[in-house]
Parts: C-alpha cells; sequence; structure tokens
C-alpha cells in the first residue's frame, strides 16, 4: 500500500511539474523568435564583456568594474550565451531566458511543497509566479529561492553532516544570488523568517547551535555583499556625501 501511495504522489509530482514547463512555454515561448529590444543593446550587443571568452571569467571579478550594470553572474551567463551561440544571436539569448525561468519556476515548487506541504499548493504558488523582466531577475529568483531551499533542509537536518552539507548549497547559491543582483542582501533576514516559521512547527528542533549558525551565514553573505561590490558602496556614499544622492546599486 506504501508504495502505491508513493507511485501516485511520484506521478502527481511528474505531472505538476510538466504542466508547469508546458504553462511557461506556452506563455513565453513566442519571445525564442523577438530580436534584440530596449536595454538588450546596452547591456549585451553593445557591451564588449558579453562576448569575452569563458577563459576570462576571472577577469570579470578581478577587474574591479563599475556601474549599474555590474552583475558579474549575469554576465557569465551573457558570455555563455554567446559562446554557444558564436555571436549575439537573438535566439539563443531568448531561449536561454526561458529555460532559466522554468529552472526558477519548478525552484519554487520545491520551495514552496517544503513549506506548504501539497504539490497542489505548490503547483498554484509556481503557476502565477511573476512576470520577470530581465536575465538578472530571473537569476536572483532561481539562486535565492534555491538558497532558501537548501537552508529549509538544513533547518530539517538531524545530523551536523547534513546541516554542514545543505546549509553550504545555501550559502553559495546565495553567493550566486548576490552576484546576479544585490538586492540579494535581504537573504539572511528571509532566512531568519524561516526559522522563526520552522522553530515554530518543530520546538524541539531549536537549539543555540541552529541560532549560531544563522546568524554566521547572515554576517557571511553581507560580508561578500561588500567585497563584491566594494567598488559601487564606495563611489556610490561619496557621491551621497557630496549631495549628489545615492548610486542605484547601493
Amino acid at each position: 500500500m506504501t508504495g502505491r501511495t508513493e507511485s501516485l504522489q511520484g506521478r502527481s509530482v511528474a505531472t505538476a511539474l510538466l504542466t508547469l514547463a508546458a504553462l511557461v512555454a506556452l506563455v513565453y515561448g513566442s519571445s525564442v523568435s523577438y530580436e534584440f529590444v530596449f536595454d538588450d543593446g546596452l547591456l549585451v550587443t553593445e557591451n564588449p564583456v558579453s562576448s569575452w571568452s569563458l577563459e576570462r571569467t576571472p577577469d570579470l571579478f578581478a577587474s574591479g568594474m563599475t556601474g549599474v550594470t555590474y552583475r558579474p553572474v549575469r554576465m557569465v551567463s551573457y558570455m555563455l550565451d554567446h559562446a554557444l551561440a558564436g555571436g549575439h544571436e537573438a535566439w539563443v539569448f531568448h531561449l536561454s531566458n526561458l529555460l532559466w525561468h522554468l529552472a526558477t519556476v519548478l525552484t519554487v515548487v520545491g520551495l514552496a511543497r517544503a513549506l506548504l506541504g501539497g504539490i497542489l499548493a505548490a503547483w498554484l504558488t509556481a503557476a502565477v509566479f511573476v512576470y520577470v523582466s530581465g536575465r538578472r531577475d530571473l537569476l536572483l529568483g532561481l539562486f535565492s529561492t534555491g538558497s532558501l531551499w537548501c537552508f529549509w533542509r538544513s533547518l530539517a537536518a538531524w545530523t551536523w553532516r547534513r546541516r554542514l552539507g545543505t546549509g553550504g548549497a545555501a550559502f553559495l547559491l546565495a553567493l550566486l544570488a548576490l552576484g546576479s543582483k544585490e538586492i540579494a542582501i535581504v537573504l539572511p533576514v528571509l532566512a531568519a523568517l524561516l526559522a522563526v516559521l520552522h522553530w515554530r512547527r518543530h520546538p524541539e528542533a531549536f537549539s543555540v547551535g541552529h541560532s549560531l549558525w544563522l546568524l554566521a551565514g547572515g554576517a557571511a553573505v553581507i560580508a561578500c555583499v561588500g567585497l563584491l561590490y566594494e567598488a559601487e558602496l564606495r563611489r556610490g556614499f561619496a557621491s551621497l556625501l557630496a549631495d549628489r544622492g545615492l548610486a542605484p546599486q547601493p
């Protein structure tokens, strides 16, 4: 009986994922035939970094680039698209966006199912997933949701080995989210809310070690923001002190 129940649950999950993939294709599939538009020129076709070879990826993180377009993980994704297409082929970049969107939707399903329990509730959550305006938001959504999902699993882990594994994955995904868009600095706050929710459901799981683990991870994420966007932060606060307003990223 248990095996049959698990089989039915597996089929339900598979059906949910396939219908979500079909929904994404239905809504956004036509974008693959579009040309570059609006900010695509500034960020992609007119941006020399997007045509760098992947071997130059370390240069992207070490060059101290500035400007509101400095989001290194996004730029690496553009470099990958350029390498796959052999140039700035619009359909490749749009198809890549479609795949990133699908990956984000499926990750939302995973996190929603962990929090809400049932696959139907998770499906509805992912089905109304909001419109995304650019690659940076796709990557931010994917890596942030993945980070929170892994963090939730680390809270549920009963051994320190598993807790360190899933917690480490959550931290690495948080770094990728930060490199996609700086607003990912809110991840420690979201993680804290998840921790409160988990401990209210499972008060026996609360421990001082859990709290210290959360604080250390949050402090590390915030420190990485300073390291990654140091030039931007310095320029922004210098502008603020000179009464010229605060630059967008800081």
